[in-house]
């Protein structure tokens, strides 16, 4: 990190022992700091968002599994907050849950 500049450091000395190295943000690492944050908040939203619809189709499974243990079958019906998935799976602009 220190060739890419992300930090700088230096040593200082002690009297009760060895030198020790300290390091330091330098401004540009403090950028790429906030940079990989706000990436991993991302990543942190989409596997939110992930585990949120499987958690739906987990209700949705036990709903399935009830009605079907001898009684007549019924139409499937979705917990309220259930929503459709684009077919890559991934959070569309238009789904309102995916923000």
């Amino acid at each position: 990190m220190e060739r890419e500049r992300l930090v700088a450091s230096h040593w200082e000395t002690s009297r009760a022992g060895p030198a020790r190295r300290v390091y330091r943000l330098t401004p540009g690492g403090r950028q790429s700091l906030h940079e990989a944050a706000a990436g991993l908040s991302e990543t942190r939203n989409v596997v939110s968002a992930y585990l949120e619809r499987y958690e739906v189709l987990q209700e949705g499974s036990a709903i399935d599994a009830t009605a079907s243990a001898g009684r007549p079958s019924e139409p499937r019906r979705r917990p309220a907050r259930d929503v459709l998935l684009p077919e890559d799976g991934f959070p569309s602009e238009a789904n309102p849950l995916d923000a």
